[in-house]
């Protein structure tokens, strides 16, 4: 098991670090991890075309594109964490999304995504259901199902995430599928020569996504008793997402 941090040197004096989350007790940086994007736009169009040509650098290190997808409808949380965009992208370990970081051609295509977001939240889960891994290939979703996103933060001490079986368990019988479920597992950070290392903000420490092909059957879900039983002890956002990818 990879628990220790990995780094990387992206310029002169700048390094990135992965650091395991001390929250995660299976927390390791040498098997697959699930990168998720939360963040609005500042430019829809510059957004774009950086994906169109960093995409290539994801699918070089055999990265792969599990989720994308835009806000619909929001029905639970706090306005100061409320984003409108979710991206979660799958890398082999910590070591490719270091090695995509680190090439010269990538940090200049990625001045495109500075300037055109905002309000960006990065951070890496561990996924914990047994679905399939994403195909990889690229296009757009061309399915009519609705996603429900469920961003959840432990606030309380010693509390820990739920395991597959208490989140697919809430599953009321209505048609509804546990597309993701990642737990919070890594930080990434930034630091100049040897000095403090500065964490990217991560507010989210379990991310749920589900599918039904009705808007009524995630709203089943979401109101059942046992449902919010189980989102009880954690702070909460809930949103409605239209998929594109």
């Amino acid at each position: 098991m990879s628990n220790v941090t990995k780094s990387v040197r992206i310029g002169s004096g700048t390094k990135i670090h992965i650091t395991p989350s001390a929250t995660d007790r299976q927390s390791d940086l040498g098997q697959p991890i699930y990168a998720v994007n939360w963040f609005d736009l500042k430019r829809s169009w510059l957004y774009n075309l950086y994906g169109m040509l960093a995409f290539p650098h994801v699918r070089k290190v055999d990265g792969r594109v599990h989720f994308k997808g835009v806000l619909k409808e929001k029905w639970e949380g706090i306005p100061e964490l409320d984003r409108k965009n979710l991206l979660i992208v799958r890398y082999p370990d910590a070591d490719s999304f270091l090695s995509m970081l680190s090439g010269k051609i990538f940090l200049l295509k990625s001045v495109l995504r500075i300037n055109a977001v905002k309000d960006f939240v990065f951070g890496f889960t561990r996924r914990v259901d047994k679905g399939p891994d994403p195909a990889g290939r690229s296009g757009k979703y061309k399915g009519h199902a609705y996603y429900l996103v469920h961003i959840f933060k432990n606030d309380i001490s010693g509390n820990g995430m739920p395991d597959f079986d208490d989140i697919s368990s809430l599953n009321t019988g209505n048609n509804q599928i546990l597309h993701f479920y990642g737990v919070k597992t890594a930080m990434i950070g930034r630091s100049k020569e040897e000095g403090e290392v500065h964490d990217n903000p991560f507010f989210i420490d379990g991310i749920v996504v589900w599918e039904a092909n009705e808007i009524q059957a995630l709203k089943q879900l979401i109101f059942s008793p046992g449902y919010q039983q189980f989102k009880e002890p954690f702070r909460n956002q809930i949103y409605l997402f239209h998929r594109v990818y």
